[in-house]
């Protein structure tokens, strides 16, 4: 009986060592797992709630992006627009009470799809004229890039206070 006893107790040993095992090597990586995949979970939960919080923000700034696109877009001299441009010339012309601009702005190249052109405008008046029409071509509503500007001694025929300037300027269409 003593025996059976002691077998007894035994095996429960044994039983209850192959359950700690068990536990140990199958049970508690399983737990870190889980308690990773908790941390995982929760992490994405708050980068979530972040991403709600900020949707509206993000639409505010997608409407502003959207603005500045067609700004950006407006800076350029749409092919089909060239007599506006033209247009815009000569406006600026006679709100300074300048003669109506010499022009030389190549059809070849518009026509041909080129983006960058190279245009020369030149006009005749007083120096603060000059002055005042390279301000206002550089506030105009298309992107003009002058690189030369010149300024001479009008023709013999006009005012000797008059001044014939000639720029040459890149201009980008679309």
């Amino acid at each position: 009986m003593k025996m059976w006893k002691t077998i007894k107790q035994n095996l429960s040993l044994i039983i209850l060592s192959v359950f700690i095992v068990l536990i140990i090597y199958f049970i508690s990586p399983l737990y870190s797992a889980a308690k990773e995949n908790s941390h995982i979970l929760n992490q994405k939960k708050a980068e979530l709630e972040y991403v709600q919080q900020n949707k509206a923000a993000a639409t505010d700034n997608t409407d502003l992006i959207k603005e500045r696109l067609v700004a950006l877009d407006n800076l350029f001299i749409k092919r089909q627009d060239a007599l506006d441009f033209i247009t815009t010339l000569e406006d600026i012309a006679a709100k300074l009470d300048l003669p109506e601009p010499e022009k030389n702005i190549p059809a070849s190249q518009i026509e041909a799809g080129d983006t960058n052109i190279p245009i020369q405008i030149s006009v005749n008046g007083s120096f603060e004229q000059a002055m005042q029409f390279i301000d206002e071509l550089e506030k105009c509503q298309y992107l003009i890039d002058p690189y030369e500007i010149k300024m001479s001694k009008a023709s013999s025929g006009e005012s000797t206070t008059y001044i014939k300037t000639q720029i040459l300027a890149t201009t980008y269409w679309q």
